[in-house]
């Protein structure tokens, strides 16, 4: 593998996971319960990941994203408490319009979890945006531009 597909195959999977996190409400996982949720919720994308690659990517010592809590967890990952808002945030306000028409329809209310997979069937039929993709790198970026961290 070229360095920069190293990079790119980093990027999705820490992308990925912090979409796993929040499907689980940001509650503590560990790398391979990560690895299950994503193979599981996304397995056109995450068919290929593993627990070794996966924590060496989100143990990034660069990486702000995922930190190991200081309890017992050991090595289990959360969001930064931070990001995570940011990250929440942008996912209701790029789902919603495109989420409001069909939960009307299904008298159904606004989930984090019917955003993103919204975001992923957007991403699996190659849509414009938003994508699963898109909605993680604009948060990072606008994340990165306020806090002044990479």
């Amino acid at each position: 593998m070229k360095p920069e597909d190293i990079t790119t195959y980093n990027d999705r999977m820490r992308c990925y996971a912090a979409y796993a996190l929040v499907l689980g409400d940001n509650k503590p996982v560990p790398t391979s319960g990560l690895v299950g949720i994503m193979t599981d919720e996304f397995p056109k994308f995450t068919k290929n990941f593993n627990r070794d690659s996966l924590a060496q990517a989100l143990s990034n010592t660069k990486d702000i994203f995922f930190r190991q809590p200081q309890q017992s967890w050991g090595g289990a990952y959360v969001l930064a408490p931070r990001f995570y808002s940011f990250l929440a945030k942008q996912i209701e306000k790029e789902a919603k319009p495109l989420l409001a028409k069909r939960l009307a329809e299904k008298g159904q209310k606004f989930t984090m979890r019917a955003a993103i997979m919204c975001f992923y069937e957007r991403q699996k039929a190659r849509y414009t945006k938003p994508t699963l993709t898109s909605v993680f790198r604009q948060v990072r970026k606008s994340f990165s531009e306020q806090t002044g961290r990479e």
